[in-house]
């Protein structure tokens, strides 16, 4: 059952979601401004895409920056991520979609 689930490297966020964040769905993260969303799931398409898989991001504030994604994946894991061409290649990795009403987002879902 562990391997449903994506481990945040969040000790107690995992074990409060049973082993991490579950792999095949969609995860909604809400929370005030300035709690740190957007890092939290950038974050957790780097984990995703770590490994060679991929990731989508739905994007519903405007706020995804593919150079943010790579700095994430840089200073995590810096054997894996220093070179610019392994950035390309997890960035490219990483679907978006901006959606900025419910009917975009029902299309994309």
């Amino acid at each position: 059952a562990r391997d449903r689930f994506m481990p945040t490297g969040l000790e107690s966020l995992d074990l409060a979601l049973h082993g991490g964040l579950p792999c095949a769905s969609i995860c909604e993260v809400v929370g005030p401004a300035g709690a740190g969303k957007t890092q939290f799931c950038l974050k957790a398409c780097v984990l995703a895409m770590r490994n060679g898989g991929g990731s989508i991001f739905i994007d519903t504030e405007s706020r995804f920056s593919a150079e943010r994604l790579c700095e994430i994946a840089r200073t995590s894991f810096p054997e894996q991520f220093s070179d610019p061409e392994a950035q390309q290649a997890l960035a490219g990795r990483c679907t978006v979609y901006s959606v900025t009403s419910t009917e975009q987002l029902l299309e994309v879902l």
